[in-house]
C-alpha cells in the first residue's frame, strides 16, 4: 500500500510511522486534512479531539459530506478514515481541557484549532513533557506552520497575541486550509522519521504566491521556556474569548463544565452548550463572564 512512499522515505521510516501515535486537536478544516493525510501515510494510531458537530457551512472546506450534517465531527471523521484502511482511532468528543489534557501524551501533536487559548495549552503541555508539536493556521488566503520541538516555542512567538479571539467563522479559502494542513503533516512525518524539520515560522500568501520562513530565536523572557506553565497550573474553570455569533463572550471548559441548563444567571442571558461551554450574548466583561460561568457548574 505504501510502495510509492517507501520509494521516497525508505522502509525503516515507514515502519517508524506505523509504530507512531499522533494526536490531532480540532477536526475542522485543518484537522480533517491532517487526519486524512496521516491515515494515508500509514500512521499507527490517531487520537482525535473535538467537541463540535458538522454544519452546512463546514462542507466547503472541511472533509465532510452532506450525510454528515448534525453528526459529531470525531464520529464522522473516524468513520471516513476507517473506510480508507484499518487504523486504530481514539475519539475524544470534548474540548481540550485540563481534565483531559493527558490525551496529548503521544509521539506527536498537531494543532488544528482556531483558538489561541487551546494553542497555548498545547504548547505548555508539549514543552513540559518534551513532545513535538506542529501548529498550523489558515485565515483568508494566508497560512502558517510552526514546528515546536527543540528551540523556540509557540509562546516565544505569539505570547502577546490576544487570546480572546473571535470564534465566528473567519473568511478563508479551502486552498489555504488544504496547503497549511498538508505542510503541517509533512513536518510531522519528518519528525516521526527523524528528518530535519523547518527552522522558523513558515508562512505563505496565496494571493501573491509568497512563501517565507522567518528565522526565530528563543525569547529570553518566555515563561514557558523557563519552565513556568501558567495555563497548565490555572485554577480557572473556564477560558474566556469573544464570540461574534452572540456579540459577546463565551466560556470554554478548562477545569469544569457548565451543567445547569438555564437561560439567565444573575440577570444576564446565557446559552449553555452541549459540551458545557457557555455563551453570554452582549457581555463584554471577561471577569464577570468567568464569575457567571462558575454559577452554572
Amino acid at each position: 500500500m505504501y510502495s510509492r512512499q517507501i520509494n521516497v522515505i525508505g522502509e525503516e521510516a515507514q515502519q517508524a510511522i506505523s509504530r507512531s501515535t499522533a494526536v490531532i486537536v480540532g477536526c475542522g478544516a485543518l484537522g480533517t486534512v491532517q487526519a486524512e493525510l496521516l491515515t494515508r501515510a500509514g500512521i499507527g494510531k490517531l487520537v482525535l479531539i473535538d467537541f463540535d458537530i458538522v454544519e452546512e457551512s463546514n462542507l466547503s472546506r472541511q472533509h465532510y459530506n452532506k450525510e454528515d450534517l448534525g453528526r459529531r465531527k470525531v464520529d464522522a471523521t473516524k468513520e471516513r478514515l476507517q473506510k480508507i484502511r484499518d487504523i486504530e482511532i481514539k475519539i475524544v468528543p470534548s474540548y481540550l481541557s485540563l481534565q483531559n489534557i493527558d490525551f496529548l501524551d503521544a509521539d506527536i501533536v498537531l494543532d488544528g484549532t482556531d483558538n489561541m487559548n487551546t494553542r497555548f495549552l498545547i504548547n505548555e503541555y508539549c514543552k513540559k513533557n518534551t513532545i513535538p508539536a506542529v501548529f498550523a493556521s489558515a485565515v483568508l488566503d494566508k497560512g502558517s506552520v510552526l514546528v515546536v520541538d527543540e528551540g523556540p516555542c509557540y509562546s516565544c512567538v505569539f505570547a502577546n497575541k490576544n487570546s480572546e479571539e473571535d470564534c465566528a467563522t473567519t473568511g478563508v479559502l479551502n486552498t489555504t486550509t488544504e496547503l497549511s494542513g498538508t505542510i503541517s503533516v509533512n513536518e510531522a512525518i519528518k519528525i516521526l522519521t527523524k528528518q530535519e524539520t523547518m527552522k522558523g515560522l513558515f508562512s505563505f500568501s496565496l494571493k501573491d504566491n509568497r512563501y517565507d520562513t522567518l528565522k526565530l530565536k528563543e525569547n529570553p523572557t518566555c515563561k514557558v521556556c523557563q519552565g513556568s506553565y501558567e495555563k497548565l497550573n490555572s485554577k480557572d474553570s473556564f477560558s474566556i474569548r469573544f464570540c461574534a455569533r452572540v456579540g459577546g463572550l463565551r466560556a470554554d471548559p478548562l477545569n469544569k463544565k457548565a451543567t445547569k441548563k438555564v437561560r439567565a444567571v444573575k440577570g444576564h442571558k446565557v446559552i449553555v452548550g452541549e459540551s458545557g461551554e457557555v455563551f453570554f450574548p452582549g457581555l463584554k466583561d471577561a471577569d464577570l463572564a468567568k464569575r457567571l460561568a462558575e454559577e452554572l457548574v
